[in-house]
């Protein structure tokens, strides 16, 4: 019986310059910002996929145990890497899906050597319902 392909990755570089996004988490939430920048890069290279969903009350409570932080402390992060592309924005706030274009990019080289693809990013498709105006009233002849 072969070996189920692996979905996850056991490594990602750590850069010593600090960019744009990591420089603004230091800025407002001092080293607890360091921490949580990396600490959820190493979250997602340890998820299928590098993405987490976030379905359930249960879900929400596991992923906030894995930083040992405030779970308000931990979603106010997560909205805050949000607004600002630390992780997808659409992705976020339409589906409670967390993926970074930007870690992704750096785990392609680990994919190298295996058959399968790299993982790609969650598609969202969002049906938009027409509903009736509110206020427009049928006109009686």
């Amino acid at each position: 019986m072969a070996r189920p392909a692996k979905l996850n990755c056991d490594y990602f570089s750590h850069f010593v310059k600090h960019d744009r996004d990591l420089h603004y988490l230091i800025e407002r939430f001092g080293i607890t910002g360091y921490y949580f920048f990396y600490r959820l890069r190493e979250f997602l290279c340890d998820s299928d996929n590098w993405t987490y969903k976030i379905e359930t009350e249960a879900d929400r409570s596991y992923f906030c145990k894995q930083f040992s932080l405030d779970k308000e402390l931990v979603l106010e992060f997560i909205d805050v890497c949000a607004d600002n592309g630390i992780v997808d924005h659409e992705l976020w706030y339409r589906a409670q899906i967390l993926w970074q274009d930007e870690l992704a990019s750096f785990l392609k080289d680990a994919w190298k050597g295996r058959t399968a693809p790299p993982p790609e990013k969650p598609i969202v498709e969002i049906e938009e319902k027409l509903s009736p105006r509110v206020g427009v009233s049928k006109v009686v002849n």
